[in-house]
Formats: C-alpha cells, structure tokens, sequence
C-alpha cells in the first residue's frame, strides 16, 4: 500500500515495469488512485471495493501488508479513522522504519483498538 509517494515515483520511467515487492500495490494517493482497477484490487484484497472497508479490513486482518506512506498521509488517514470509528475498530497507524531511498517515507504499522 503506498500514499503520497508522488515526488518518488514521478521520476521513475514509464518504459520499465518496477516491482516494489511480492504482491500487488494498492495505491490511495494521485490520479493512479481513482483507475478502475484499483477498485477491482481492493476487492481482490478484501472483498470489498470501497477504500475505507477495504483499508480497515488490510488492518485488521492482513498482518503481510505493508503501509508505505508519507506523514501528512498517515495522519490523514488516522483523522480520517478517528472520524468513522462508528463503522468499525479504531485504527491507528504507528510510524516504523523510513524507507532508505526517500526519507520523507516511512513504513507504518496498523495498531487496532
């Protein structure tokens, strides 16, 4: 799962297929984000199409997923919990290590309440 990695992806070219590890990527930020078949791999993922379901549901269930995001995104989408706590468990992503290649990444872990 990856957000707000614009500045790091753009400058990759669009010739060359890139792998950012064993499984699929689940994209939440930039245009990428709003394409069909985002959608059809959350549902592949969790059985349910809509971002909200899908990522509670990675959270709470898929301990494999890893979350590569920047801080402004991860405190977006722990407000964005917070907000629809009435929908579900209380998420709450804690920052982890940063990723070696662009320090304004980091990989968060998902900590369920």
């Amino acid at each position: 799962m990856m957000a707000g990695t614009n500045d790091l992806l753009k400058s990759l070219s669009p010739f060359r297929v890139y792998s950012v590890g064993a499984g699929p990527v689940l994209l939440l930020s930039g245009w990428q984000s709003h394409d069909p078949s985002q959608a059809a791999l959350r549902r592949q993922l969790s059985g349910k199409a809509g971002q909200d379901a899908c990522l509670r549901y990675l959270a709470q269930f898929s301990q494999d997923t890893k979350w590569l995001l920047s801080e402004e995104t991860a405190q977006w989408l722990n407000r964005r919990f917070r907000y629809e706590a009435g929908r579900g468990p209380v998420v709450v992503l804690r920052p982890g290590m940063r990723l070696a290649a662009d320090s304004t990444l980091r990989f968060y872990q998902p900590l369920v309440r």
